[in-house]
């Protein structure tokens, strides 16, 4: 119907003609795409796509034929369910299936040139982890068979079907999300075992959450959706955004950060519109939503005193409402986890307290932020930092970064003059005041 609609009714009448033809001596039948909402181009020439459709039918009874309807949105529309006929619904193919077409696809192609995929390609964790169409994992197929055969000799490695399945997948939130680059891996992150055990643990069910829910008859008994909700808390700057990217890298998903200052509204009904402008964006995009600074939208509902206190709290019930039927995944950081609503804390699947590092982690994040290209002097005691200052990744990174360029401007390798400077910045930025004698080493005070 889009391309029917910008024609004149002369245009239309000869391209119907040969379409009636055709479909006569090929004895088939003729299929319309019915666009789903108005065009630009419907609205320019004064014909909507209902009239279109009923100009169609007319032409084609004519002739004693019917039509069949393809419908591409979630719901059947409006206009068509008035008319007395039956309809279809095609579900989304399941695990199953989508196992199936990601073997066929990747290993039985239609040109009979098949590629090997390397060990790193795990058929079962890409059929639960991306909920796709038939047509969109067959897309993501070809162009990661075009790509392989001109880049990696011929083998298909995850990295190389995980950027087909970005190619192929545009994510509009209308402004209200920005994508964020996973850049970190397990390896960058300092946390505790048990901290990063939680983490793993959560990729593990996302990875799962469909195999395991049809398999063991799971799904069946979850009331709400089949997503998983991650809770990061614990004081600014000890890595909880590092955490989200990492969890994202691993499962191979698109990161956005929800930008909350854009999200809430001083209209009423504004700020639910706005969340579920989100969450339907997110739906089947296979993305991880990212709320920073979560208190903010889930803090705890107060005493309805006043209209303003009842329209805040129909807005945390109603983002409960969203996170509880996302199927994706949601990871939720702040520095106040006391704020949280308990009926929302109830709800989420995974708590992971990311706190101030100890004397050891501190040790390795002087030792591992900077690249290995970056020069150090051989006289920087990296120990005797991490033990004299207790900081934060995030001020060791500050620190560090910003003494690399002070050394670069004099070319010169990162020493301790510039990491005295650069620590007496960062903690001028916290209100505090150091003095040159504590970047003295003891056995350098006759100590």
């Amino acid at each position: 119907l889009r391309q029917l609609a910008p024609l004149t009714p002369e245009e239309r009448r000869r391209c119907l003609a040969d379409l009636i033809l055709t479909a006569a001596l090929g004895k088939g039948r003729v299929c319309v795409k019915y666009p789903g909402q108005e065009t630009e181009e419907t609205q320019t020439r004064g014909k909507d796509a209902y009239g279109l459709l009923t100009e169609l039918e007319h032409v084609f009874a004519k002739h004693g034929m019917g039509l069949v309807y393809l419908f591409g949105e979630s719901k059947e529309p409006g206009e068509l369910a008035k008319k007395p006929m039956p309809f279809v619904r095609m579900a989304l193919p399941d695990v199953r299936l989508r196992m199936q077409m990601w073997d066929c696809f990747l290993h039985r192609p239609a040109d009979g040139m098949a590629v090997q995929t390397s060990e790193d390609v795990v058929i079962p964790d890409l059929a639960d982890c991306y909920e796709l169409t038939y047509s969109e994992i067959k897309n993501t197929c070809v162009l990661a068979r075009e790509g392989a055969r001109v880049r990696s000799g011929g083998v298909i490695s995850r990295s190389a079907i995980l950027t087909s399945l970005q190619q192929m997948q545009r994510v509009d939130f209308s402004g209200l999300a920005t994508y964020v680059r996973a850049s970190y891996t397990w390896q960058d992150i300092r946390i505790s075992e048990e901290q990063r055990e939680t983490l793993a643990i959560a990729c593990d069910r996302y990875r799962l959450r469909n195999r395991i829910g049809e398999q063991w008859g799971l799904k069946k008994r979850n009331t709400y959706g089949n997503g998983v909700s991650l809770l990061l808390y614990g004081p600014p700057g000890t890595g909880k955004t590092m955490a989200a990217q990492v969890v994202a890298r691993e499962l191979g998903l698109s990161l956005y950060r929800v930008d909350l200052s854009r999200i809430f509204s001083k209209y009423i009904g504004e700020t639910e519109k706005n969340l579920a402008t989100v969450f339907d964006a997110a739906k089947r995009a296979n993305v991880i939503l990212f709320f920073d600074e979560a208190d903010a939208l889930f803090s705890k509902r107060t005493e309805v005193k006043d209209s303003n206190d009842k329209y805040a709290n129909s807005e945390a019930a109603y983002l409960l409402q969203k996170i509880e039927e996302y199927n994706g995944m949601s990871v939720l950081a702040t520095n106040y986890y006391k704020n949280f609503d308990s009926a929302f804390v109830r709800r989420i699947t995974y708590f992971v307290h990311i706190g101030e590092p100890d004397e050891q982690a501190r040790y390795a994040l002087w030792t591992s932020i900077l690249p290995e290209e970056t020069p150090v002097a051989e006289d920087v005691d990296f120990h005797f930092l991490s033990q004299k200052f207790p900081l934060s990744g995030s001020n060791i990174k500050a620190i560090l970064y910003n003494a690399a360029y002070m050394a670069g401007a004099r070319d010169v390798p990162v020493g301790k003059e510039e990491l005295y400077k650069a620590l007496r910045y960062e903690y001028a930025k916290m209100g505090k005041v150091i003095d040159k004698s504590w970047f003295e080493e003891p056995d350098r005070q006759g100590q």
